[in-house]
């Protein structure tokens, strides 16, 4: 039983068993459609990136987003890299 007030990415997670698949994992990619001032707030993304470093702390973690507004900050939250999936834009490794 999970309780609801978790949120969502808990319940996604819980639901898809994601620690321990993720056990020993040595990459995740994980996104949204923005890496923004926002992802701190509990985002999907962050959440994901968590509950993964819980059971493997080594993992590289790259974030994927069509946008990405805090470069600086995903690196304090964890991410290794992050790249942006829009066609003009570059990759920004951290």
């Amino acid at each position: 039983m999970i309780p609801l007030a978790d949120g969502a990415v808990e319940l996604a997670i819980a639901l898809t068993d994601l620690k321990q698949k993720a056990t020993a994992s040595d990459i995740l990619l994980t996104g949204e459609g923005s890496l923004d001032s926002q992802t701190k707030l509990g985002k999907t993304p962050l959440g994901v990136l968590r509950a993964v470093r819980d059971v493997s702390p080594d993992c590289t973690v790259i974030g994927l987003a069509d946008k990405i507004e805090a470069v600086f900050e995903s690196h304090q939250l964890g991410f290794d890299a992050v790249f942006s999936l829009l066609e003009s834009s570059t990759w920004t490794k951290l």
